[in-house]
């Protein structure tokens, strides 16, 4: 028998082997049935679904604040470059 030989029976053995386990794995867990645990849900953006808390389509609107105006003094201290001036 060749190299190559005792290499094909060896790899058709560990195929078989692997077959095996593989086949016992899969028995094992048609025994086991399906999970008995609450089924998850995900929205959208793939986040897990609580129950009980509704889930939000849109964003909330966000109220305009008014734009903060700036001190005259301190506007012409930032035009003059003092970095201190704040």
């Amino acid at each position: 028998m060749g190299f190559l030989d005792k290499a094909r029976k060896m790899a058709e053995q560990a195929h078989a082997k692997v077959d095996e386990v593989q086949g016992q794995f899969n028995d094992a867990q048609r025994r086991r049935g399906p999970q008995g645990g609450p089924r998850v849900e995900y929205d959208q953006h793939g986040r897990p679904v609580r129950e009980g808390r509704p889930v939000r389509e849109e964003r909330p609107v966000r109220e305009e604040r008014p734009v903060r105006e700036e001190r005259p003094e301190a506007a012409a201290s930032a035009r003059n470059g003092d970095p201190l001036s704040r």
